[in-house]
């Protein structure tokens, strides 16, 4: 395949060239005619060709994996001219061509393409690896390549690296490094005047434009950009006006340059040229993106230029305000309503992008520049607006600072923070004494919060109230500083405990309507009470408890965001406080002591009651239901005043939210927990939910899940596949169909999550289901019975609006555990979701819903257009001719009681050269368009690693071929199936060796850099989350410690007797979740089930994780029964993936078995010699395009 580039260059083609001849057109004097090809009609014509060729290779593989059975296949004419055509095409070369071209996602696929075919070139090809993703804009890729490389980076790689990571004070660094270099090109000039600009220092990038147009006056054309920018940034516009009024900068279209002459008309006020040069800019990047690319992904390649347009949208807003303003200069109350409304929108705008410096930083430089301008415009009419103004563009500065500091760039937070002291920000000091925190600079923190309040608020700090702060906002600024005060003396232990709850206290009494504030105080006392000796923890204990359901309960006054770890904790305190009165109150024989001890433990429960009472009246009723479960698993409490304000709760809920609510609780109401189902039935019998309708709802969902049940457990034939629910369950489909059956809500996902309010002023009138609900109407007749050893029944259910939604029973199976599971990973996903860097990256896990009807059966909701792990490999294996059978797998196997040595040999001599890995094809197969193989690889990498974390918390075992499942439409890793959980997998005959599944096919299906670069950075994004909310997910857990004891099972496989008259606590339970409390703070077992004394950081325990994974050592240690279990249990370390033979590839460079040359009529490859890469003219592309469709024409 002939490069293509967008230069004139026209090589001829050497004679032995066995490539396709793309001929060149030709005018009538013979002489190549590409002079009327524009520079984007080549890229079009370029990606045109590109877009043909990757249908060869769809074809390809389209072919054989229809074909591979037949014996006829290598006799078909069309295949073989197909292949014939395609074999004479450079990957390689297409992969560079692609780049250059700005086509980053197929160059990349190409390039992988080539390097499975030349493992060998991978480390010489790292550098395009790296250019490649970095214009994708994938730091964590690029640290991946940096961890892969056999050698020292060099300065150019290192200032990629910096670059794509948002660190420019480092990239400086390596560019005045290589300024010593005398062979420096225009691109080095360029990049380290765009750094410093990045850096915001326009004077040094403005002098280094000037010195090096002085020193090489070639360069001047490419120096006037940033010379422009340089300009305006530095606000001397009259020597921007000098440099644009030149002749030779008249054409120059250059973003800096066209930006320039659009602030000079804005400084000007000539607003009707100002709003024309938008329209032309506009005009011309949204022309851009028309030819960035022919498939989907434009968005994201070119997301530069929606922030530009971004930007000119808010230069003309500003425009606007401005000729608003002088047009009512004489009422400057509403001049200044314009400005403020102009800021909440901007703000507005501002919060609905990626919140990462590199995307913020063009927008509020720009927006400094233009309120500057603005400023000037009016001040000498409208002074009060011009001085707002002023205070925005220190605000501006400021949230810069805080934007730079989030992304770890203290070297730029702290410019700009230099930069915002003039205008005097009375919030100023907290955001430098946080910048000094997070560099580990304590003393400097301390001193800038203290002097701070001194000087913003000498009278409250003299005084013993703040009720002397007049303004909101500034009494925002002083209960933020005092947080921080406390919390910083709570890390360093600076002050005893009294002194610092009275910090807290004074943060909480400056702004009581914050909901932060109350948190962190009660997480304070949480922290106190854990640390008290065991005297001091029944004198005072119980007053700090009731301090904690007090402060808990004020903060859910004022907020949502932290409910997730007020809520439970609350509920927890109360419940677990009661409970231990009650155990107190069995014991007759009691000391004096031991009843001063109970009646104060009284006392305090009355008291924490009381707040819980007043919490039901106050609190909008979606609250409680984000703790449903949990209050549901505590129904046997044994306080009988507890049990009734519980009871009360559940009432509350059941009134308010009852479709949502008797869905989750039918399966206590149907347990064989006799006393559970007692207490179920007087929460039922509550005189407030009797009534005529409500029993009539509870009758109908009664009878349902009766009938579901039954459908589920009922005996099907061994080799039935289909059947009817009427001959299973004749009933069902008459009671659904009956005309007074009550409306019950559809039990899907998207119905049951409650959506919590955005606006913490609008906590009340918030509707938590905003999705309008499907009702159930009737139920499919048609049932199909899964091949499994349950027999497991997919059904379709018929909603009200008419559509079907379809259910899969499952018997003999507790779905209570797959229901917890998926309330961890809905939280989990809440969490992910409010991290920056999570969120940037699109970090979460797919859930579904599940309905446990009872202990041991319920129904899952079925997630459409997934595949299982091990169809995927069984087609793709057969397709490749190497399948290898059960019995084959069974004879290969080695036994349980084969020594170490022969499993390990077996492993790597037999097994693993027998399955080499395949799961990559399947990508390319299912994602033929660049774009779309690029986001599901990519979805797929970064969800298994959010998946692998957070089922190695909870001890998720039994990961094999069918219960991990992967997305045809994005490529996502979906996981099913958890009820081998807590470990369970280490008990079995063959005890499971691995935290997760990391096997060679899925680390060869995530590219050539493995687990390094996205999986590794996802892993440790996901463990730093799971740490930082570690208490909140330890709360969804802990109502396993409540559940019936069926759940659980001891070592002889029987479950424990107990007495069911009370609250039983699960010891099992109690036990397990204190391992997985000990996982998520970083501590791994050394030896057996011993654990390190020392907790890991995040980066030690993903590295530790991914080494156990990958160990053979440990896999061959693994049960092996079958292919399904050989699909996942087959796994080896990533660094030796290339050891091991390579499979025949479907629509590569390997077909069926014989591998396709590269080489010309030498035995070379002809692309592979020294000669320049860009040689070929893409101004003959038009006609390259008709050859490539004459050549498949003649296929016919």
């Amino acid at each position: 395949m002939a490069v293509i580039d967008i230069s004139s260059h026209v090589p001829q083609p050497s004679p032995d060239d066995e490539r396709p001849s793309f001929a060149i057109p030709v005018s009538g004097n013979g002489t190549a005619s590409v002079e009327g090809l524009t520079v984007d009609t080549r890229t079009m014509c370029a990606k045109t060709v590109f877009t043909l060729i990757d249908f060869l290779w769809r074809f390809m593989r389209e072919w054989i994996s229809a074909h591979y059975s037949s014996s006829t296949q290598k006799d078909d004419p069309v295949y073989n001219t197909v292949k014939a055509f395609v074999s004479k095409l450079s990957a390689l070369k297409i992969a560079e061509s692609n780049f250059e071209c700005g086509e980053c996602t197929r160059a990349l696929m190409y390039l992988e393409m080539f390097i499975r075919e030349n493992p060998q070139q991978f480390q010489e090809q790292l550098w395009l690896f790296m250019k490649i993703y970095a214009r994708l804009n994938e730091p964590d890729a690029v640290h991946g390549i940096m961890a892969t490389r056999g050698r020292e980076p060099s300065l150019e790689e290192l200032i990629i690296a910096h670059e794509v990571t948002g660190q420019l004070q480092d990239a400086v660094a390596c560019y005045e490094r290589m300024a010593q270099d005398e062979r420096k090109g225009p691109d080095f000039y360029k990049g380290m005047v765009q750094c410093y600009l990045g850096l915001d220092q326009p004077i040094t990038a403005l002098r280094i434009a000037q010195g090096i147009v002085s020193e090489r006056p070639e360069m001047a054309a490419v120096m006037q950009e940033f010379e422009a920018e340089a300009f305006w940034r530095l606000q001397m516009f009259d020597d921007l006006g000098s440099l644009l009024s030149a002749p030779d900068i008249a054409e120059n279209k250059s973003w800096g340059v066209q930006t320039g002459r659009a602030l000079l008309h804005f400084q000007a006020g000539r607003s009707g040229l100002l709003y024309k040069h938008l329209g032309c800019m506009r005009k011309e990047l949204v022309d851009g993106l028309g030819t960035v690319s022919l498939e989907k992904g434009s968005y994201q390649e070119e997301f530069q230029n929606i922030i530009r347009l971004h930007i000119l949208n808010e230069i003309e807003r500003a425009e606007e305000a401005v000729q608003a303003m002088l047009k009512v200069v004489s009422n400057e109350q509403h001049c200044m309503s314009l400005a403020e409304q102009l800021m909440e929108e901007w703000e507005t705008r501002l919060e609905n992008i990626e919140q990462f410096s590199r995307t913020k930083e063009p927008i509020l430089s720009m927006r400094r520049t233009v309120l500057v301008l603005a400023k000037s415009l009016i001040e000498e009419k409208l002074a009060e607006v011009a001085k707002y103004l002023d205070k925005e563009v220190g605000k501006c500065w400021l949230q810069s600072a805080i934007t730079a500091r989030k992304d770890g760039l203290y070297q730029q937070a702290y410019t700009y923070m230099l930069n915002a002291e003039k205008f005097q920000l009375k919030e100023l000091f907290v955001e430098k004494a946080k910048l000094y925190w997070e560099k580990g600079e304590q003393d400097p923190a301390f001193f800038t919060l203290r002097r701070g309040l001194e000087e913003h608020f000498p009278n409250v700090e003299n005084s013993d109230s703040s009720s002397t702060i007049t303004h909101r906002d500034d009494t925002k600024i002083y209960a933020e500083a005092k947080l921080l005060l406390a919390t910083y003396n709570d890390e360093t232990v600076n002050v005893d405990m009294d002194v610092n709850i009275c910090n807290y206290k004074q943060a909480v009494d400056a702004c009581r309507q914050w909901e932060k504030s109350s948190v962190c105080l009660a997480q304070y006392y949480d922290r106190v009470l854990g640390v008290m000796a065991e005297e001091e923890r029944n004198s005072r204990g119980g007053e700090i408890q009731v301090n904690m359901v007090n402060f808990y309960g004020k903060s859910l006054r004022y907020g949502c965001s932290y409910i997730y770890q007020s809520m439970p904790r609350m509920l927890s305190i109360w419940l677990d406080f009661g409970t231990s009165l009650s155990e107190m109150e069995k014991n007759r024989d009691r000391t004096r002591e031991q009843l001063e001890i109970m009646t104060n433990m009284k006392k305090n429960l009355d008291k924490m009651t009381k707040i819980i009472d007043q919490l039901i009246e106050e609190l909008p009723p979606y609250m409680f239901l984000t703790a449903f479960s949990q209050l549901v698993s505590r129904i046997c409490h044994p306080h009988p005043d507890v049990f009734r304000h519980l009871k009360t709760i559940i009432v509350y809920m059941l009134l308010v939210y009852s479709q949502q609510s008797l869905w989750m609780l039918m399966p206590v109401y149907k347990s064989s927990s006799a006393f559970r189902v007692k207490r179920c039935e007087e929460v039922l019998n509550d005189p407030v939910f009797r009534n005529t309708m409500n029993m009539k709802l509870l009758s109908d969902f009664t009878r349902l899940t009766e009938k579901l049940i039954e459908l589920t457990e009922k005996p099907i034939g061994a080799d039935v596949r289909n059947i009817t629910v009427s001959t299973l369950v004749s009933s069902l489909p008459r009671l659904l169909k009956a005309p007074d059956f009550s409306d019950i809500m559809m039990p899907c996902q998207q119905f049951t999550i409650i959506q919590l309010p955005v606006d913490d002023n609008r906590l009340f009138g918030h509707n938590p289901f905003p999705v309008k609900q499907v009702y159930i109407k009737d139920i499919c007749d048609e049932l199909a019975v899964l091949p499994s050893l349950q027999k497991p029944r997919r059904i379709s259910f018929v909603g009200s609006d008419g559509n079907q939604y379809m259910m899969m029973c499952k018997a003999k199976d507790d779905l209570r555990k797959d229901f917890r599971f998926m309330e961890f990973n809905n939280v989990v996903n809440r969490y992910l979701r409010k991290d920056p860097e999570s969120r940037q990256r699109g970090l979460y896990i797919r859930t579904y819903h599940v309905v446990p009807l009872n202990e041991e059966c319920g129904i899952v909701e079925w997630v459409p257009k997934l595949v299982a792990y091990r169809n995927i490999l069984i087609k793709l294996y057969k397709e490749a001719g190497i399948y290898t059978n059960n019995k084959q797998l069974k004879d290969l196997s080695s036994n349980l009681s084969d020594s170490h040595s022969v499993k390990r040999e077996n492993f790597e001599r037999l097994l693993l050269p027998r399955h080499p890995p395949v799961f990559d094809e399947w990508f390319r197969f299912t994602f033929p368009e660049p774009y779309a193989w690029y986001r599901a690889r990519t979805s797929y990498i970064r969800t298994t690693a959010v998946m692998s974390m957070v089922g190695y918390m909870l001890g998720l075992g039994d990961r094999h071929g069918e219960n991990i499942l992967f997305d045809t439409v994005s490529g996502e890793t979906v996981h099913v199936d958890f009820n081998c959980i807590f470990n369970k997998g280490e008990s079995f005959a063959w005890p499971e060796r691995v935290p997760f599944r990391l096997t060679h096919n899925m680390v060869a299906a995530m590219g050539p850099l493995g687990v390094e670069g996205m999986f590794r950075r996802s892993c440790e994004i996901t463990l730093r989350v799971l740490r930082a909310q570690s208490e909140t997910l330890m709360s969804v857990l802990r109502p396993f410690v409540y559940d019936p004891m069926v759940t659980w099972r001891s070592t002889s496989g029987r479950p424990p007797t107990r007495k069911e008259s009370v609250e039983t606590t699960n010891e099992l339970a109690v036990k397990n979740l204190e391992d997985i409390e000990g996982r998520v703070q970083g501590m791994m077992r050394v030896k057996g089930n011993q654990c390190s004394s020392m907790a890991l950081s995040v980066e030690g325990q993903a590295n530790n994780l991914i080494l156990e994974a990958t160990d053979i050592d440990n896999l061959c240690e693994m049960y092996i029964v079958n292919v399904k279990i050989m699909a996942f249990y087959s796994v080896m370390p990533c660094s030796s993936v290339n050891r091991y033979q390579r499979l025949v590839r479907t629509g590569c460079l390997h077909l069926q078995g014989r591998r396709i040359s590269h080489a010309g009529r030498n035995g070379a490859d002809p692309g592979m010699g020294q000669q320049p890469v860009n040689h070929w003219e893409t101004g003959t592309l038009v006609k390259a395009t008709v050859v490539i469709v004459f050549e498949l024409r003649n296929l016919r």
